[in-house]
């Protein structure tokens, strides 16, 4: 069930592709410079945003929005949307002061053309992903900057 606020993906797939996509997990975010990791392509790098139905464990099915990055035919990214807002919530209600450290924090930024994702993994670490779409206002040949995260 969607948070409120939230909007729902269409049931549609939207797909964009990729100039570049970066990304870096770490294990403590006081880690620095955070060692990235990008991908660059013109023709096969996509980030898609898609609805699919999932069965949950009392067999009840569930709509679920995730976001996925493919380098063809890898899965370089998946994310559950759903689950990520529903884990920061969770985190946000039980937690008596919220700039605690033992928090976990979901950013997302949106600077078009660039998506930046961070959140926490289940193993403890901190994920930070990034991609630049391509658009009309990005020449193909254009320098890619580094990704835009953080203080």
């Amino acid at each position: 069930m969607p948070s409120q606020g939230s909007q729902q993906l269409s049931s549609s797939p939207l797909c964009l592709s990729l100039l570049k996509f970066s990304y870096a997990t770490v294990s403590n975010e006081s880690i620095a410079p955070i060692p990235w990791i990008h991908l660059s392509s013109k023709n096969s790098l996509f980030a898609v945003f898609e609805t699919s139905p999932v069965q949950l464990e009392d067999g009840r099915v569930e709509e679920r929005q995730r976001f996925k990055v493919l380098r063809d035919p890898e899965v370089m990214e998946e994310l559950d949307l759903n689950a990520l807002s529903a884990g920061a919530h969770r985190a946000m209600a039980q937690a008596p002061n919220i700039m605690s450290p033992q928090i976990p924090d979901v950013t997302v930024i949106v600077k078009v053309p660039i998506i930046a994702i961070k959140y926490p993994m289940p193993n403890g670490q901190v994920m930070d992903a990034e991609s630049k779409a391509f658009s009309a206002h990005t020449a193909p040949d254009s320098p890619i900057p580094d990704p835009l995260y953080y203080k």
